[in-house]
């Protein structure tokens, strides 16, 4: 074997090194992404159910993750925790309720890691009349990204809660 022969393999584990390394760095990056979507996706076919089981009644009153697994309308892609509970795709609880502050409205609790807080809520303000991340009432609508990540602060898991004025 050449000494040039010896230098190629010497790159050649290096590039692998390097592409290996990359992998481990981003895939945890790729797969956080992947849960956003889910969870975002998740959320949004959760309010559509709470929507159309309640639709013709008076407002949210018995709303509660037990009251919707009753009456069998959890979506699929939602985990049963037990039930009365629901979970999410991070494995923390989903909660729903009556708006304390309006009876027409419900709010979605979301537990969610830290590093996919900023991405969710982003991704549901559109959707929502009213917004708390770590126990910090957030001004809608939001005009700074920063009033999110500021939020969303570095507590693990974060707390969201989306209020939805379906009625």
């Amino acid at each position: 074997m050449s000494i040039g022969d010896i230098i190629f393999y010497i790159i050649l584990l290096g590039v692998i090194a390097a592409i290996i390394a990359a992998v481990v760095h981003y895939g945890g990056d790729i797969h956080t992404a992947s849960n956003v979507q889910a969870d975002v996706n998740d959320t949004s076919a959760l309010v559509a159910a709470v929507e159309k089981t309640y639709n013709g009644y008076s407002n949210y009153a018995n709303l509660t993750d037990a009251d919707m697994i009753s009456a069998q309308a959890v979506p699929t892609a939602i985990t049963q925790a037990s039930a009365t509970s629901l979970q999410n795709v991070f494995g923390y609880p989903y909660t729903l309720a009556e708006d304390t502050n309006n009876p027409n409205a419900f709010d979605l609790t979301d537990e969610v890691p830290n590093d996919a807080c900023a991405a969710i809520v982003n991704s549901v303000m559109k959707d929502i009349t009213s917004l708390t991340i770590n126990g910090t009432a957030v001004t809608l609508p939001v005009t700074d990204p920063a009033t999110i990540g500021q939020a969303c602060g570095t507590t693990d898991p974060s707390t969201i809660v989306e209020v939805y004025s379906g009625m």
